[in-house]
């Protein structure tokens, strides 16, 4: 046993003791005092939702994005895997596809590379099926991130072999459990960031609670974040947010609420960022509104003004003059994000809830 200042705390039985349960388990499962050592995180390509995570999300931990039908769930969970690649190149993703929708066009544009996804159509395939292979992947201990989309389309076993007049108790709520309570240790070992996309369904008799998620209690219990996402209003090319019958949108806001956190303060709970239809997560629009929001660049009335480390001054009319700007300044784009980034995970400058929830609105 490695010696410390505190060893003079422990006699022999209690020394012993120790000795004894590491060389059970075969590994160092207890000892005295613990040491500090930092979560890994992967951060998202919004810089507001990174903001709003301190961070991003950890591996070695379980993680939820649930929400409605087509509120960016899979393609933030996308632009999670491209984060993750370009952190680990040597380390392979798992995406377990339970509805059989992934699109290997669309990942291609969010920069995921796809030869190292390991791929797992599991259309067909109950639950128990599904968590066995998941485990067993996860196990060779090459696997350094597990996709599974999603935990809402899952049916059991038990389900699978009646018939439709025949009614099935407890969902996948059974097979979830026994799953999350075997993999927790895997995940933990090997440092695996297992993200689980979830939908949402009605809560029929509880109206303090209208809305609920499969997979049970246990599931919940065991996710270090849940994140809940939400499609907001549509936008133009420009990034101006249109009315909800607007015939051709270019994208739409993803709004994102930090429903439970184990990994970092709580504090900053709504977050939104821009997803376009053709390119992904909008990330200029990002840099800008938390410029704003640190007050790096000072809003007055429509202009932005902003003073650079040359002591150029800038000052520019409206958010999409700002952000064509940015795009062709990169001078300006890599002093900006500098300093913006050196705040992000900070609690510098924090303002309230409600300017939080305004974050990046236009102009």
């Amino acid at each position: 046993m490695k010696k410390n200042n505190n060893d003079n705390l422990i006699n022999n039985d209690l020394s012993d003791w120790m000795k004894k349960v590491n060389k059970s388990f075969g590994m160092d499962v207890i000892q005295l005092g613990i040491k500090e050592e930092p979560l890994e995180l992967i951060p998202f390509s919004s810089l507001r939702l990174t903001y709003l995570s301190y961070g991003g999300v950890p591996r070695g931990r379980m993680i939820e994005v649930y929400g409605e039908e087509s509120s960016g769930k899979s393609t933030l969970c996308l632009d999670l895997m491209f984060n993750f690649q370009k952190l680990y190149p040597n380390e392979l993703i798992l995406y377990a596809d339970v509805e059989g929708t992934y699109d290997a066009v669309w990942a291609s544009n969010m920069g995921v590379d796809s030869s190292k996804v390991v791929y797992l159509n599991c259309v067909g395939q109950y639950a128990e099926q599904i968590f066995d292979t998941i485990k067993s992947a996860m196990e060779t201990g090459q696997i350094g991130m597990v996709i599974v989309d999603s935990i809402g389309a899952m049916y059991s076993k038990q389900a699978s072999e009646k018939s439709f007049e025949e009614r099935t108790y407890g969902g996948i709520a059974l097979p979830m459990t026994a799953f999350v309570n075997q993999s927790i240790p895997i995940v933990n070992r090997h440092k695996i960031c297992f993200i689980g996309i979830n939908q949402i369904r009605a809560n029929i008799g509880n109206m303090y609670q209208p809305i609920t998620t499969p997979g049970g209690k246990a599931w919940q219990f065991a996710v270090s974040q849940r994140y809940m996402t939400r499609k907001g209003r549509f936008l133009d090319k420009n990034g101006n947010e249109l009315t909800g019958g607007a015939e051709n949108p270019a994208g739409h806001l993803i709004e994102v609420k930090l429903i439970k956190s184990k990994t970092c303060a709580s504090d900053r709970r709504v977050g939104k960022c821009s997803l376009y239809y053709l390119t992904g997560i909008q990330v200029d629009a990002d840099l800008l509104a938390l410029a704003l929001k640190f007050k790096i660049i000072q809003l007055k009335g429509a202009f932005h003004k902003y003073k650079d480390n040359t002591g150029k001054e800038y000052s520019i009319q409206g958010k999409s003059k700002m952000l064509k700007e940015l795009n062709s300044n990169k001078l300006l784009w890599d002093e900006l994000s500098e300093k913006v980034n050196k705040l992000l995970i900070t609690k510098e400058e924090e303002l309230s809830n409600e300017e939080l929830e305004d974050m990046g609105d236009d102009d």
